[in-house]
């Protein structure tokens, strides 16, 4: 990194900075661009793709504030598989989410419009199955697929994200959210799905499930919208007519998830992103 530095590249997984913005220019040249041509939302000005955007937002500081369903979907993504990483010193947060659901990101890639940098693959195959120690992952095929990764521009309200979610460094639930279904349903997709007990009860049961959270304080969460989840060993169950209600409640299935809405299925969907 260069000494004084006061540009940074826009691409999330590059850490250089530069002192001089041609520095900057020549150097984007050495990642792959985007040949979609995007526009700035404040100023209208276009670029050749996210990268050219990024620049300019950190140059002029034209990033609109979001919409309020956007904040909303951060939210409830973040409460389950997404993640505001800690940044250096003055530089401002952005907004990663990983899934193997790639049609789900491009989907979330659209609802988010210009704040997203696009999706892009994080990890093969293979390299899923080397962070868990096997060579190959024809290994365990159904357990290790492709990874992909969705990334924001940085911007203020992930700052404040960051702020209200990592108060000591470690994500936490804030002790001031209140749900709306559109939180809970990006909730559910990333960490929830439907039980095993539908072709015997003949009612969906509805698991979220967490290692990361206070169980207690999750629950709270839905009793404040009248739901009345059981708590279990790292998840949240809610029976008959309260799964029936909950799902209803969060609304539609997002694409690539339809599975997990699914309640006249006989084979229900376990808990967990697939």
């Amino acid at each position: 990194m260069t000494d004084n530095a006061v540009y940074d590249c826009p691409m999330a997984w590059c850490t250089n900075s530069f002192a001089r913005r041609s520095e900057l220019t020549a150097h984007l040249s050495d990642h792959p661009t985007e040949s979609e041509a995007v526009d700035c939302p404040t100023c209208g000005r276009t670029f050749d793709g996210y990268a050219g955007l990024g620049v300019h937002f950190r140059a002029t500081g034209h990033r609109p504030d979001l919409e309020r369903e956007t904040q909303r979907r951060l939210i409830g993504l973040l409460l389950g598989d997404g993640c505001v990483s800690a940044q250096p010193d003055g530089k401002m947060h952005q907004f990663v989410l990983c899934l193997v659901n790639q049609e789900f990101l491009k989907w979330l890639d659209e609802q988010l419009g210009w704040f997203s940098t696009g999706v892009a693959q994080s990890l093969s195959p293979d390299e899923s199955a080397a962070t868990s120690g096997l060579e190959k992952a024809t290994d365990d095929p159904d357990n290790y697929q492709a990874v992909y990764r969705l990334t924001s521009h940085t911007h203020p309200f992930c700052d404040r994200l960051r702020r209200r979610f990592y108060p000591n460094g470690e994500k936490t639930l804030p002790s001031d959210l209140s749900l709306t279904p559109e939180m809970a349903r990006m909730w559910y997709v990333s960490d929830g799905g439907l039980g095993h007990n539908y072709s015997t009860s003949g009612s969906a049961t509805v698991r979220i499930h967490s290692v990361t959270y206070d169980l207690e304080s999750m629950a709270d969460l839905f009793h404040e919208q009248g739901f009345n989840p059981v708590i279990g060993q790292d998840l949240l169950r809610f029976n008959e007519s309260d799964a029936d209600a909950l799902l209803e409640w969060m609304g539609s299935a997002p694409p690539g998830f339809e599975h997990k809405w699914e309640r006249a299925s006989s084979a229900a969907a376990t808990y967990g992103e697939r």
